[in-house]
């Protein structure tokens, strides 16, 4: 009899101990999977703040051309300043943003990694020198001429002038 209940003790013993060694690698496999699913959550986040960001520069732009009509249909002077104001505003957060996607910054409180991938740094960069280059130069010939005839309105045009700027 004591030897039919060693074999089961015995039989009983190793099961749990099997279950035992069974639960364990399951939990180790857990924690390692947990692991993975956090660095791809990370990734995931990073990602889509660079999405965001990507949404935000576009909607600068659009804000930068609703600014453009406005100053080129600015009634005074005073309508002409707020509208280059907040064109300039626009501008300010477009450079900000997009130095903070390829340099790595903080804006509004959010914190940029430089973007790694790199056909995004090639068209952050295009975008940048683009609005840089002409986008910011024509904004400046506009606002210049718009002052012009703005002025040349309120003075009375005594010499003409004013057909000649708005043909220009």
């Amino acid at each position: 009899m004591g030897n039919i209940l060693e074999s089961i003790q015995a039989r009983l013993c190793l099961g749990f101990g099997a279950i035992t060694l069974l639960l364990i690698g399951l939990g180790g496999s857990s924690l390692w999977q947990a692991g993975e699913m956090g660095r791809a959550m990370a990734e995931l986040d990073r990602q889509s703040l660079v999405s965001s960001a990507a949404v935000q520069l576009e909607y600068h732009v659009a804000r930068e051309m609703q600014m453009l009509m406005e100053i080129m249909t600015a009634q005074d002077a005073a309508e002409h300043e707020e509208a280059w104001r907040g064109y300039k505003e626009q501008e300010n957060r477009f450079k900000l943003l997009a130095s903070a996607l390829l340099k790595g910054g903080e804006v509004d409180g959010k914190r940029y990694e430089a973007v790694t991938h790199e056909e995004m740094r090639k068209t952050l960069g295009k975008a940048m020198a683009l609005h840089s280059g002409v986008f910011e130069k024509s904004m400046l010939l506009v606002h210049e001429k718009s002052r012009q005839v703005l002025s040349l309105r309120a003075d009375g045009d005594q010499w003409g002038q004013l057909d000649r700027l708005e043909r220009e």
